[in-house]
C-alpha cells in the first residue's frame, strides 16, 4: 500500500498548512496555527504517522462489528435498526474494501444509489446523516482514515427540472404592494425610494441588484438613462449579472415614469436616515415585507419554513417579461429587454399565463384577497 507524505507548504495567506494526497487520490490540507519550526515539524510528522497508521489492515465488514458492539450501545432500539439497515446498504453497494481506502466518494456513490431507487429526499437525507454519524464515530476512534464530510452531489436531472418560486403579478396587486410600504418601513426610511425600486422593475425589467445601480447620469459601476433622445434607452455597467455592458431600449411607460421623476442620485435605491443604503439587503426586505403585508400570494409553498411564498421585487420582473410578451412582441424583442442569455430562460420561468386554480384555492386558506386578472 502506498504510503501517504504530509508535505508543509507555506501560503501567503494562511502562513504553514500542511498539505497531503489520500488513498483515494484527492488532495487534503490542514492549517497548522502559530507554532515554531520545530512545533510544525513534529505536528507533521505524527499527522503523517496517524494517516498512515487509521484504517489499515482492517476491513469495513470488520468496522461493522466493532461498531455494533461498541456504538450501538446506548442507542434507542429505533435507531439502531435505522443504523444496521443503512449499513447493509452500504455494504451491499461497496462490498468488503479495505478502511484505509475509504473516501467521500463512498459517500456521494452511496447517495446516488438511494436517489436511484426512488426513495424521497428526505429518505435520502437521513440514510446520510446516518452513514455519516457512524463514519465520524470511526473517526474520533482512530478506526477509520479522517474524511471529509462531502457536499450534496446534485444529478442534472434536478437542475434542469428546478422551476422559479413566484408568478407575474397584476396591476391591482402591485397598486397594493405599493401602498404597504410606508407600514413596513422603519423609521426615518424613505418610502419613495423603495416605491421605485418597484416601479424600476416593473417598468425596466431590472433585478435587485440594478435597481441598486440605476441612476440618470453617467458613473462608474452604474447603470444610467438617457432620455433626451429619439429611442430612450438605459445603458448597462460590465457589473451586472451577464458581466457585458450594453444599451437596452426602454418602454414608452418607462419613458414616462422616469420623466416623472425629480433630479435625484439615485433613482431605485433605498434610502434611510444616514443616507442611502450600501447593499441591496434592506431594499430586497422591505418590498417582500410589503408583498407578504399585502397578501400577495405567488405560490402556495416554498417559502421559509415551507409557508406560502409571498410577492417580491422579482415578481415585478417577471410582470414585466409577462406583459411584454403578452403585447405582442418577438421572444428576442423581449429577451433584449429582460437580457437573459437564453430564451428558454425568458420561456420557462418568466411566461406565466391565466391563474393556477390551486393558488386562488391557496389564496382562500391563507386569507388573501381572490387574484384579479388585468389586462
Amino acid at each position: 500500500m502506498k504510503r501517504i507524505e504530509v508535505k508543509r507548504v507555506k501560503t501567503v495567506r494562511e502562513g504553514t498548512i500542511f498539505r497531503w494526497q489520500d488513498r483515494s487520490g484527492k488532495h487534503q490540507r490542514r492549517y497548522t496555527g502559530k507554532r515554531t519550526n520545530n512545533r510544525i515539524e513534529e505536528a507533521r510528522q505524527e499527522l503523517e504517522t496517524e494517516l498512515n497508521r487509521t484504517g489499515t489492515g482492517q476491513t469495513w465488514s470488520a468496522f461493522v462489528r466493532r461498531a455494533e458492539r461498541e456504538y450501538f450501545d446506548g442507542l434507542a432500539l429505533r435507531s439502531i435498526e435505522k443504523t444496521e439497515q443503512t449499513l447493509r446498504k452500504f455494504a451491499k453497494l461497496h462490498g468488503d474494501f479495505d478502511c484505509a481506502e475509504l473516501s467521500p466518494g463512498h459517500l456521494l456513490d452511496f447517495q446516488s444509489s438511494l436517489r436511484d431507487a426512488g426513495l424521497a429526499s428526505a429518505t435520502v437525507d437521513s440514510t446520510m446523516q446516518t452513514i455519516w454519524a457512524v463514519v465520524r464515530w470511526g473517526v474520533d476512534y482512530e478506526l477509520l482514515p479522517m474524511v471529509n464530510r462531502p457536499r450534496k452531489r446534485n444529478r442534472k436531472r434536478d437542475r434542469v427540472t428546478h422551476k422559479s418560486k413566484g408568478r407575474s403579478l397584476t396591476g391591482e396587486e402591485i397598486d397594493r404592494m405599493v401602498a404597504a410600504v410606508p407600514q413596513v418601513i422603519r423609521k426615518g426610511e424613505d418610502a419613495d425610494a423603495f416605491v421605485r425600486a418597484i416601479h424600476a422593475a416593473r417598468l425596466i425589467g431590472l433585478r435587485l441588484d440594478d435597481c441598486h445601480r440605476l441612476r440618470f447620469e453617467p458613473a462608474r459601476d452604474a447603470h444610467w438613462v438617457t432620455l433626451d433622445t429619439r429611442w430612450p434607452f438605459i445603458t448597462f455597467c460590465d457589473v451586472q449579472k451577464s458581466g457585458e455592458t450594453e444599451d437596452v431600449p426602454l418602454t414608452d411607460a418607462a419613458v414616462a415614469w422616469l420623466e416623472s421623476l425629480p433630479a435625484i442620485e439615485w433613482i431605485a435605491r433605498g434610502r434611510g436616515e444616514r443616507g442611502w443604503h450600501k447593499t441591496t439587503n434592506r431594499t430586497g426586505r422591505v418590498i417582500s415585507a410589503a408583498g407578504q403585508k399585502a397578501r400577495i400570494l405567488t405560490k402556495a409553498t416554498g417559502g421559509k419554513g415551507g409557508g406560502p411564498k409571498w410577492a417580491s421585487l422579482h415578481d415585478c420582473r417577471r410582470t414585466f417579461a409577462t406583459q411584454l410578451l403578452a403585447s405582442g412582441m418577438t421572444v428576442k424583442q423581449v429577451q433584449k429587454r429582460t437580457r437573459h442569455a437564453d430564451h428558454n430562460t425568458l420561456l420557462g420561468f418568466y411566461a406565466d399565463a391565466g391563474h393556477d386554480e390551486k393558488m386562488q384555492v391557496a389564496g382562500d386558506l391563507v386569507g388573501c384577497p381572490p387574484r384579479l386578472i388585468s389586462a
